[in-house]
C-alpha cells in the first residue's frame, strides 16, 4: 500500500510524481486505486513515479466540471507483484 497526502491545497498544481523505492525492476506490479487501474514495471516506478495528476489535453469540459480536491486530501494505492 502507498499513501500519497496533500496538507494545504496549491492553485493550478504541478504534475507530481510519486517515485518508489525497494520494487524488484524487473517485475511487474498491478497498481490499483480510485482513479488508476494498470500495470507497470518496477523499473519504471522506481524511475518515473506513479503520475498524480490526470492529462486534460483535449478534454477541456472534463477539466472545468471536475471536482478539485481540497486541503488535507489523500491517495492510496495498492501494488501487487505479478507474473507477467
Amino acid at each position: 500500500m502507498v499513501g500519497y497526502y496533500t496538507i494545504l491545497a496549491q492553485p493550478n498544481p504541478i504534475y507530481e510524481r510519486l517515485k518508489l523505492v525497494g520494487l524488484n525492476p524487473d517485475k511487474a506490479y498491478h497498481i490499483l486505486g480510485k482513479d488508476k487501474d494498470e500495470v507497470r514495471y518496477g523499473r519504471d516506478l522506481t524511475s518515473i513515479g506513479i503520475i498524480l495528476g490526470k492529462n486534460y489535453i483535449g478534454r477541456e469540459n472534463e477539466y472545468w466540471s471536475r471536482e478539485m480536491p481540497g486541503d488535507f486530501n489523500g491517495k492510496i494505492y495498492y501494488l501487487q507483484q505479478i507474473d507477467k
